[in-house]
C-alpha cells in the first residue's frame, strides 16, 4: 500500500512539474538610438522577467546563471544572439524557452519586438511587437509585450486542465458606438483568459462568444460556440470589429436569447460552473414587436443554473443601465460599471488622473501606494483593482442589493481619493490627455470568474508580498519611471543622470 501511495505522489509531482516551463530571458538589444539608452537593455528584460515570473506555469532561470553561460560561450547577452546560440544556452541552462528581443528608435517613436524559441524543437513559437512614442511609455509597452508573449506560450503549450469544469460566454456589443473600446475589450478578455487558466488545479475551461449588432446591420448576431483550444478562442475574439448600429438602441434581447439558448452549454451537467457576461454601451430595442422576452431568457438561464453578469461601458443610457442591472439581478449575476482612468496634464505641467464610472467622475492626485499584495502601484491602479474586487465580493453575496447601480455610484463617490471639486474643475478645464484611456474590464471578469471557480474547488495563489519602505513617492518620480517595477525604476533614474 505504501508503495502505491509513493508511486502516486511521485507521479502527481511529475505531472505538476510537467506544467511548468523554464525560460531564459536575454537582454534586449538597442537599435538606432541617438542618445545613451543602454540602460533599457537590462530594464526591458527585467520587466519581462518580473511579469512572467508571476505566472504559475513559468519558472525564470536566474539571470546570473545565464550571464555566466554567455560569458563562458563568448556570446552576446542580447537579442542579437543567433538561434543556434540560443539553443545552446537553453540546453546548457535547462531552459525550454529562450526569450530575446530588441527596441528600435526612430525620432521619438519606438518599436519593441520579441521572439521566443522552443529549445527542444527549434521552432519559434512567438514573435510579437508593440509600438509607442516617448520614453515615458516604454515600460508600459514592455508590460503589454509580456502579456502578448505569455499568451503565445499558453497557446503553444495548450496543456489540458485536470481540474473542475467551467463554461464562460461573452455577449459583446460590436456596433459603431463601441469603436473606441472594442480593441481594448478584446485585449482585456485575452488577458483575463490567461489569468483564469492559472488556477490550481488547472481548470477545464471552455469559452464562447456572441457578437451582436442590430437588425439594420449585415447580421444581428454571430455565434462562436464553446471551445477549450486557447489559440482558437483567441482567434474568435480577434475577429470582433466595431461597425454598424445606426440608432442608439441595439438588439440586446436577441443577443441574450442566442447566448442562453443557442450556445452549447452543458445544461444537464450540474457540476459544470456556468457564467455569462453581457458587455455593451446601449439599451435594447423595445419597439420590435416580434422580439424575445426578458422573462423567457431569465427562465431558460435559471433552468440550467446560468448566471448573467452585465458590464456597462461608457455612454450607456439610464434605460440601458436599468436593463443591464435587471438581467443580472434576475439571474443572480452582478452588475458592474467599467471604471476608466485617463492620465492628464494641467497647464502647469502637473499630472493627474481622471477616473470615470457611469455618470460620475473624479480627479486623483496620483501617488505610489501599497497594494493588498504588497506591491508598489499607482493609486489609480489600486483604486481600479479595488473596484473590481468589491464587485467580486458582491458576487459572493447571495443577498445582493437590487439597486446595484446606485450602490456602485454611492460607493464610488464615497471612496474615490479625489482632489477637491474646485481643483478638479480647474484641472479638467485646462488639461490635455496623456496616453490611452484604461479600464478594469479584465479585472472585473477575472475576479468574478474566480468566484465561480472557488465554488468548484479551484484556488488562485496571490503574489508574495514585497517589502515596501515608502508608501508614497513624488509625482515627478512617477512621470520618469514605470510605477510597478521598482528595481528597474531606480536603475533608470541613476543611469539617466
Amino acid at each position: 500500500m505504501k508503495k502505491i501511495v509513493t508511486v502516486f505522489i511521485i507521479s502527481l509531482i511529475l505531472s505538476i512539474q510537467a506544467d511548468v516551463s523554464k525560460m531564459a530571458v536575454l537582454n534586449f538589444s538597442i537599435n538606432n538610438s541617438t542618445e545613451d539608452m543602454n540602460y533599457l537593455s537590462n530594464g526591458i528584460s527585467d520587466i519581462l522577467i518580473t511579469n512572467l515570473a508571476e505566472k504559475n506555469n513559468i519558472t525564470i532561470i536566474e539571470r546570473e546563471k545565464i550571464q555566466n553561460l554567455i560569458e563562458e560561450l563568448n556570446f552576446k547577452n542580447s537579442g542579437l544572439v543567433t538561434e543556434k546560440e540560443q539553443s545552446k544556452i537553453g540546453k546548457l541552462s535547462g531552459a525550454k524557452y529562450i526569450l530575446t528581443g530588441s527596441i528600435t528608435f526612430v525620432n521619438s517613436a519606438y518599436r519593441m519586438v520579441s521572439k521566443v524559441l522552443d529549445v527542444e524543437t527549434g521552432d519559434v513559437i512567438s514573435t510579437q511587437s508593440v509600438k509607442g512614442k516617448g520614453k515615458d511609455n516604454i515600460f508600459d509597452s514592455a508590460d503589454e509585450l509580456s502579456s502578448k508573449v505569455y499568451s503565445d506560450i499558453l497557446g503553444a503549450t495548450n496543456l489540458p486542465g485536470s481540474g473542475p469544469e467551467l463554461e464562460v460566454a461573452f455577449i459583446i456589443d460590436t456596433t459603431g458606438s463601441m469603436g473606441d473600446e472594442i480593441n481594448v475589450v478584446k485585449e482585456k478578455i485575452i488577458i483575463m483568459i490567461d489569468e483564469i487558466l492559472q488556477g490550481v488545479p488547472k481548470p477545464v475551461v471552455k469559452f464562447a462568444v456572441v457578437d451582436y449588432k442590430d437588425r439594420s446591420d449585415p447580421y444581428v448576431t454571430k455565434i462562436y460556440d464553446f471551445k477549450s483550444d486557447i489559440k482558437a478562442i483567441k482567434d474568435d475574439i480577434n475577429r470582433l470589429s466595431a461597425s454598424g448600429g445606426g440608432d442608439f438602441p441595439e438588439s440586446v434581447k436577441e443577443a441574450l436569447f442566442m447566448g442562453v439558448n443557442k450556445l452549447n452549454w452543458s445544461k444537464d451537467n450540474t457540476k459544470v460552473g456556468k457564467l455569462c457576461f453581457l458587455i455593451g454601451d446601449a439599451e435594447p430595442h423595445m419597439d420590435y414587436k416580434d422580439d424575445y422576452k426578458l422573462n423567457d431568457i431569465v427562465k431558460h438561464a435559471k433552468d440550467f443554473s446560468l448566471s448573467i453578469s452585465s458590464i456597462s461601458c461608457s455612454g450607456n443610457s439610464s434605460k440601458g443601465v436599468e436593463y443591464f442591472q435587471d438581467i443580472a439581478n434576475q439571474t443572480n449575476g452582478t452588475f458592474s460599471y467599467l471604471t476608466y482612468t485617463q492620465n492628464v496634464t494641467d497647464d502647469k505641467g502637473e499630472e493627474y488622473v481622471v477616473v470615470t464610472e457611469g455618470d460620475h467622475e473624479v480627479v486623483l492626485d496620483e501617488m505610489i501606494v501599497e497594494s493588498a499584495e504588497g506591491e508598489r502601484v499607482s493609486s489609480s491602479f489600486k483604486f481600479m483593482e479595488d473596484r473590481a474586487k468589491k464587485k467580486a465580493d458582491r458576487a459572493r453575496n447571495e443577498d445582493k442589493t437590487v439597486e446595484q447601480a446606485k450602490e456602485d455610484a454611492d460607493d464610488f463617490m464615497a471612496t474615490a481619493p479625489s482632489v477637491s471639486e474646485e481643483k478638479a474643475r480647474k484641472i479638467k478645464s485646462s488639461s490635455t490627455n496623456k496616453g490611452e484611456k484604461k479600464n478594469n474590464l479584465d479585472k472585473i471578469m477575472s475576479e468574478q470568474i474566480k468566484v465561480l471557480a472557488e465554488k468548484q474547488g479551484i484556488k488562485y495563489d496571490k503574489p508574495k508580498p514585497k517589502k515596501i519602505k515608502d508608501k508614497e513617492i513624488s509625482k515627478e518620480e512617477i512621470k520618469k519611471e514605470e510605477v510597478k517595477k521598482d528595481s528597474v525604476k531606480k536603475e533608470v533614474k541613476i543611469l539617466k543622470r
